[in-house]
């Protein structure tokens, strides 16, 4: 992502906003748009206080689709389907993540999900 001048998740971000932008990052990186498609979600998710990369890449793999999608989420289903998929895609020898994070802390991303400001049209096409 050096090549292409970008260094923070938060670029990544900024410049992932339309699918053919997030083609164009495809082609100069060499990975296929559905990887930076991947990015872009977990890029945005990482813009809740609290929830980093491990969690964002948990939340991905659950099927939520960014901020917004998170936003309209029920923090006790949200926790189950987490664990599931911990437990899925981890393992007995290996976890997503080590620590669930309580039905309380899911509640707080879920309202600052709500109150983050949303750009129109943001991540279209995912």
């Amino acid at each position: 992502m050096r090549n292409i001048k970008l260094f923070t998740v938060g670029a990544l971000l900024m410049h992932s906003v339309w699918p053919d932008w997030r083609a164009e990052i495809a082609q100069k990186v060499g990975v296929s748009q559905a990887l930076v498609d991947k990015w872009a979600i977990r890029a945005d998710l990482q813009r809740i206080s609290g929830c980093g990369e491990q969690y964002g890449d948990l939340l991905a793999y659950c099927g939520i689709k960014g901020v917004p999608d998170l936003a309209t989420r029920n923090a006790t289903t949200l926790r189950t389907l987490m664990i599931q998929t911990n437990q899925q895609y981890g393992g007995d020898k290996f976890n997503m993540v080590n620590t669930m994070p309580s039905k309380t802390t899911i509640r707080r991303w879920i309202t600052k999900a709500k109150d983050t400001v949303r750009y129109p049209r943001f991540l279209e096409g995912l």
